[in-house]
């Protein structure tokens, strides 16, 4: 029985997965196992895998339910006592599952792990670190001080999901991805994760590497907007005193995604635009933004 999975959800994507296979199979590590679930695709993935010869390779088809869906699908077939994720067009450096492992077997009172990571283009040049783009939370008190939840809470999502590994036992406490949550199901997993395991390691070294595909980079459209105001009413529910320190900048952090929808539908219906802004002003009414924003709906 393998001691780690490699789950890798991947959606339309054969012209990436080979890489990030191939990124598992050649790792220096190698009692391993490799879990790939197609979530509906329409290319031809599964005739690209199909030609990929190593018995470590485990594909699943299922139908389209989003990341979370087939992280979990992957997760009820994992035989690994140690779980880690790949997106299918990310790729590991060929260290990284050693160091990793090696970390937990040595820090037994450690549930999981998480590395910096290079965001590279399509070509696989580097942009930047992932520490040097989300450095504002690195630099953060609480994450300075080890205080992962709380960073994660103020900072927003600043762990690339290449990143992770744990003990599979996590799961028994914080349970599975949310399936209802189509984008960000994995900011609020580790959510959880931090919130019921505390202690955890950071390694400040690149292992991992994230390919920032152009269409993709820094779009944020209405979809993903929802998809927050979903995420933060959960956190809402779940977390509730432990927003209580940081009240002020939340309520603005939702009130911006609702002025964000209300600006996406200023061309095109007005009414909805003036109801997400009469929605931030709720959230938080001492701004000016979205008050000029409502005078700008009445104006022909």
């Amino acid at each position: 029985m393998p001691e780690v999975s490699v789950i890798i959800p991947t959606y339309n994507c054969a012209e990436y997965i080979v890489k990030a296979i191939s990124s598992v199979l050649t790792q220096t590590y190698s009692d391993i196992e490799i879990i790939v679930v197609d979530d509906g695709s329409t290319d031809n993935t599964a005739e690209t895998i199909n030609r990929i010869q190593s018995d470590k390779v485990r594909y699943f088809y299922k139908e389209n339910g989003g990341p979370g869906s087939a992280r979990n699908y992957a997760l009820k077939e994992a035989k690994g006592n140690i779980i880690t994720f790949l997106d299918a067009d990310d790729y590991f450096h060929p260290d990284n599952i050693a160091i990793k492992v090696t970390i937990l077997k040595d820090n037994q009172n450690v549930h999981w792990l998480f590395s910096d990571i290079y965001f590279v283009s399509t070509e696989g040049a580097k942009i930047c670190l992932g520490s040097e783009y989300f450095s504002s939370a690195y630099a953060a008190e609480p994450f300075k001080e080890k205080r992962i939840f709380e960073a994660l809470l103020a900072e927003g999502n600043f762990i690339s999901t290449a990143t992770i590994m744990m003990r599979r036992t996590c799961f028994d406490d914080i349970g599975l991805f949310d399936e209802s949550q189509l984008m960000h199901q994995d900011y609020l997993q580790w959510l959880y994760l931090s919130h019921s395991f505390p202690n955890y390691i950071y390694i400040d070294t690149p292992l991992a590497y994230m390919t920032r595909r152009t269409s993709s980079w820094g779009n944020i459209g209405k979809k993903s907007l929802e998809e927050r105001l979903k995420l933060y009413a959960k956190i809402e529910k779940r977390f509730y005193k432990e927003l209580y320190p940081i009240r002020h900048s939340w309520k603005k952090r939702v009130a911006d995604v609702y002025n964000r929808l209300g600006v996406n539908e200023m061309s095109s219906n007005r009414q909805m635009a003036r109801n997400y802004f009469v929605k931030s002003i709720q959230r938080r009414p001492l701004q000016r933004f979205a008050y000029l924003s409502i005078a700008r709906t009445l104006w022909s």
